[in-house]
């Protein structure tokens, strides 16, 4: 039982005069009726979306994720781009929000410029489908920037999990959403603000 039917049933069962006021309220009906409607069709579409075709899904977001890792650390930028919505969004700790995908690589590419070397590593993916064509992840990570200050070898080595939104559209998986939540930075001593966009 949903959470549209499971509220009205326990007022019924606890307070059967205000379960008869409440079906009076034309409010409460229109949103209670809404509410069951949309759960209805969210079942409907998930019965739809067989096992193989989840199993499929499932590897398909996680090529995405590959191919985004080796985007950034080889700097492929057109490819990084391609892994994106035009609509993505990017809220990381420590940045302001990008609020589409062109001012996210704007920044990224300021941030791991052909002076740093970047090695990102994303593992145990949490993926759950909220229809067939869209899904939402969660991935432990862990980086590892170089770069130099002057004539000194400087060094942030981090940790975290990535927040992701995923859609399929035009027959392709592509990124909506992706906020890093760091856990641990390390990094060399002597560090400037060097990861500032």
């Amino acid at each position: 039982m949903d959470e549209a039917t499971i509220a009205p049933a326990i007022v019924r069962m606890s307070y059967p005069a205000l379960f008869r006021s409440m079906l009076r309220d034309e409010r409460f009906l229109r949103v209670w009726i809404s509410q069951a409607h949309d759960q209805k069709n969210k079942v409907h579409e998930m019965t739809e979306f067989s096992g193989i075709e989840k199993l499929l899904a499932l590897e398909e977001i996680k090529l995405l994720k590959a191919r985004r890792d080796r985007a950034v650390d080889t700097k492929d930028w057109d490819l990084y781009l391609s892994l994106h919505a035009p609509d993505h969004v990017s809220h990381n700790d420590g940045y302001e929000r990008w609020n589409n995908a062109q001012e996210m690589i704007s920044n990224v590419k300021k941030l791991l410029d052909e002076t740093k070397i970047s090695v990102h590593h994303s593992h145990t993916p949490e993926i759950t489908f909220e229809s067939p064509v869209k899904a939402k992840g969660i991935w432990a990570m862990e980086d590892n920037i170089f770069w130099k200050q002057g004539d000194e070898d400087h060094w942030l080595h981090g940790f975290g999990f990535y927040h992701e939104t995923y859609e399929k559209r035009d027959g392709k998986w592509l990124f909506t959403s992706r906020q890093l939540k760091r856990t641990h930075v390390l990094t060399s001593a002597g560090t400037k603000g060097v990861l500032q966009p």
